[in-house]
């Protein structure tokens, strides 16, 4: 899932800034304390996932194939307090074929 796209739109808003993609070297943005407080906001927005995530569908195609073909599949995330729930909604709602139980 891709959540960099629409939380750099959100940044840059916010912020009167022009980030793009290539100005990332972390997911979190922990090496540029300046942005920090803007996508932890970010990330606290409600029903995140529903609204601003965009789902790799080429990943998930990928994900199905493993599990169509008998391999044991994990995700292995972290979520900020308040967004698991979010997540996990997104999860099932972007890969039925999942059991996330």
């Amino acid at each position: 899932m891709d959540l960099n796209t629409n939380a750099l739109n959100y940044i840059n808003n916010k912020l009167q800034t022009n980030y793009n993609v290539e100005d990332l070297k972390t997911w979190d943005f922990y090496d540029q304390e300046s942005i920090r407080p803007t996508f932890m906001e970010f990330l606290l927005k409600p029903d995140l996932y529903q609204k601003l995530a965009i789902p790799d569908k080429k990943m998930i195609g990928l994900i199905k194939q493993l599990i169509e073909s008998g391999e044991k599949v994990f995700i292995v995330t972290a979520s900020v307090e308040g967004s698991h729930e979010s997540k996990e909604k997104f999860i099932r709602e972007s890969m039925p074929f999942f059991d996330i139980d």
